[in-house]
């Protein structure tokens, strides 16, 4: 008797879920809450909707508030930027191409919807911070390979191969 019930209330809940009211209410999910790049690396901000979408573009923004920044949208010149899944209704994840200290803020996949005059805002995703290290990782390999080097010169035997090396 016991497993009947669990079984029962198991294909309730699966029938709600296929076919209850939420199943069509529109969703935009931004998951990432934080995400840390270096600089030359390239971004990914992932964002998705479901449901019943309702017509108007999706776009990227950085920043808030009337001085937010386009980042990308899907008409226009981003050259930085290409999609994930090229052409995609649903799957409107960037990548960022050779980030920048300056790329560092908050992101938001923003969903308009269409208007009788410009398009409205319809739902924003909860927003993605990024930071963005600078150039150390590229430097810290430049400088590592200096040490390789001075540390050989300090083996007097080894003083012509190394100045070969560096020559060559």
């Amino acid at each position: 008797k016991h497993h009947d019930l669990t079984g029962s209330k198991r294909e309730s809940h699966l029938h709600l879920g296929l076919y209850g009211a939420g199943a069509e209410e529109f969703q935009l999910l931004q998951p990432q809450g934080a995400v840390s790049v270096s600089a030359g690396e390239t971004l990914t901000l992932i964002c998705s909707v479901s449901g019943v979408v309702p017509a108007g573009p999706v776009k990227w923004f950085k920043g808030s508030g009337s001085g937010r920044q386009l980042v990308y949208a899907q008409v226009g010149s981003f050259p930085r930027v290409t999609r994930a899944v090229s052409g995609s209704d649903t799957d409107f994840t960037i990548h960022i191409n050779d980030t920048r200290p300056e790329d560092a803020g908050i992101y938001r996949c923003v969903k308009f919807r269409k208007g009788s005059g410009a398009d409205e805002e319809f739902r924003s995703g909860a927003g993605t911070v990024v930071s963005v290290s600078g150039d150390t990782r590229r430097g810290g390999l430049v400088g590592g390979g200096r040490c390789l080097v001075s540390a050989s010169l300090i083996l007097p035997h080894k003083k012509m191969q190394v100045l070969l090396a560096v020559a060559g």
